[in-house]
């Protein structure tokens, strides 16, 4: 099936480059006589290869499948095949357990564990790899679709100020030395955000939610909760009091902990706060493929528009680059010690609501009390994050402003010719 639409896909292309072209562009080449019979030729492969694949239903194996497995693409892009349970809810003031669509099967927590504990568990993969990169090896196939559609994004943004140089261009200069006919332009304005857009909502749907409950990063999130949990039942809980006590040491005091000290915070860190932090870094692949394509568009956009005074934007730039830089490596810093300072009171609170008995029964409530406010107001110290991510923000807003300044600085100062200077002949008239 894939086979067969790729090359009636392939057909397609070869037929809008041989006919449909020659009624986008000025082209020496005439037209032929029977245009209708092109126009036939381009719309059959078109409505066989993109129109019938979209909206074809999908088919699924499974004997309990859900609307989204056999939901055609079209539906999938368009959300359509969640009509159901919407009008339902718009019509029934109370909705059943039993009325909802059942869970798709590729995302029950069984069948997540069973695909990804052979990579990512390593009793049973003995495998030594970060987990980063077993996360990599079990979605490889995901992130090729999200470097496709960061891709394809880079460039469908330029297509509406493309468009808009192209028809200044031929409001400047006639159709004599312009290359393709306006209704391309105007074609060109439509298209660029509807695709950007419809590219941007399938980026959020698989990898970059903005708040959203998305698919990609819940998995990961599900698949690590039950990789912690089921780490833990493995652990042997060890005593974490010192190995000497003195004479009056059941007063809750500061003493130094064992080696493993504060794990149950750290636990319940990872499954919480952790979890928050990697949904948080959920676009790392646009810092490493989106934003440099961009940047190289952008700079050969302008190189084209402005000239060499691009180059001088781009060395702006790259100067200022080191302040954001440098503003993360702090606040990365902040975070680590305060992340510690988080597993210290956490796991200060758990020890004291496991003995809240004791603390009740041997009166230690100021103590225990004490203790919780120093080691929350010791974190509290370290929640300077804030205020470095508004000066992160501030850097991110001003280096932007700073880079158009000098290029245009540039352009007006090297390329733009002087204004004449005109005297009026009446010398009672001040100019």
């Amino acid at each position: 099936m894939y086979t067969l639409i790729v090359l009636l896909l392939t057909t397609l292309s070869v037929l809008i480059y041989i006919h449909a072209w020659t009624f986008a562009a000025y082209s020496p080449v005439a037209h032929q006589e029977h245009e209708l019979v092109e126009w036939v030729t381009i719309v059959i492969p078109f409505i066989a290869s993109v129109i019938t694949p979209l909206l074809k239903p999908r088919y699924s194996s499974s004997a309990n499948a859900s609307l989204e497995p056999t939901a055609s693409y079209w539906s999938l892009l368009s959300y359509s095949f969640l009509d159901p349970i919407i009008w339902l809810g718009y019509s029934s003031r109370k909705i059943s357990q039993d009325a909802l669509p059942p869970l798709a099967e590729f995302d029950t927590a069984n069948v997540l564990r069973e695909n990804s504990f052979k990579i990512l568990d390593r009793t049973l993969s003995k495998s030594r790899r970060h987990i980063f990169l077993n996360l990599v090896k079990l979605y490889w196939s995901t992130g090729l679709r999200l470097v496709g559609l960061l891709i394809i994004q880079s460039f469908t943004v330029f297509f509406s100020p493309l468009a808009i140089n192209r028809l200044l261009s031929y409001l400047e200069v006639g159709r004599e030395k312009s290359a393709v006919r306006p209704w391309v332009c105007v074609s060109l304005l439509f298209l660029g955000p509807m695709v950007s857009g419809v590219v941007l909502q399938c980026l959020r749907y698989y990898s970059q939610p903005y708040g959203l409950q998305t698919r990609l990063v819940t998995q990961i999130e599900a698949i690590l909760t039950q990789l912690v949990c089921e780490h833990a039942l493995r652990i042997r809980m060890k005593s974490d009091a010192p190995k000497s006590t003195q004479e009056g040491s059941l007063v809750l005091g500061d003493a130094p902990r064992a080696q493993g000290a504060n794990l149950l915070g750290k636990i319940n860190s990872l499954i919480t706060t952790d979890l928050a932090n990697i949904r948080e870094a959920r676009d790392f692949m646009s810092l490493a493929i989106y934003i440099p394509l961009h940047v190289s568009l952008a700079i050969w956009f302008l190189y084209v528009v402005l000239g060499w005074s691009a180059f001088v934007g781009l060395a702006v730039i790259i100067a200022l680059l080191p302040v954001p830089g440098y503003v993360a490596s702090c606040i990365h810093k902040v975070e680590i010690i305060g992340m510690g300072k988080t597993d210290g009171r956490v796991q200060d609170v758990t020890e004291t609501l496991n003995v809240l008995r004791m603390i009740k029964l041997f009166g230690w409530e100021n103590k225990s009390n004490e203790k919780l406010r120093s080691s929350r107001e010791e974190e509290l110290g370290w929640i300077t994050k804030r205020v470095l991510n508004m000066i992160k923000g501030i850097s991110n807003y001003l280096i932007p402003i700073a880079t158009m300044m000098a290029t245009y600085a540039t352009y007006v100062v090297t390329f733009m010719p002087p204004r004449p200077v005109y005297h009026h002949s009446n010398p009672d008239v001040q100019s």
